[in-house]
C-alpha cells in the first residue's frame, strides 16, 4: 500500500494552498477504497469513509471524515488524466 500512496502524493493537488485540512493522497485513497467496494459518489464516499474511520484513521492519518461537499469540490478539480498517468494506466 505504500507504493500506491507514493505515487498519490505525485498528483498534483489543484485546490489553493490556504485552508486545506486534508492532503490529496489522503481524499484519492478514500476515492480508491470507496470505488473498490462499489461507492460510486460524494455522498456515499463520505458515508462510507465516516463508517470506516477508525481505519482511515489510524492508516492514513485522517483527521475527521470529508464532508460530500468537499468530496464534490474535488471531483470538480480532479485531474483524471493526470491520475490515471500518475498511476500508470496511462503510458
Amino acid at each position: 500500500m505504500s507504493k500506491l500512496v507514493e505515487l498519490l502524493k505525485m498528483v498534483d493537488d489543484p485546490r489553493d494552498k490556504r485552508g486545506t485540512r486534508y492532503s490529496l493522497y489522503q481524499f484519492l485513497i478514500c476515492i480508491i477504497y470507496g470505488f473498490f467496494c462499489g461507492v460510486d459518489n460524494a455522498l456515499d464516499i463520505s458515508d462510507f469513509v465516516s463508517t470506516h474511520f477508525k481505519y482511515f484513521n489510524e492508516t492514513y492519518g485522517l483527521i475527521k471524515a470529508p464532508s460530500h461537499d468537499t468530496f464534490s469540490r474535488i471531483f470538480s478539480m480532479l485531474n483524471v488524466k493526470a491520475l490515471a498517468s500518475c498511476l500508470g494506466v496511462f503510458k
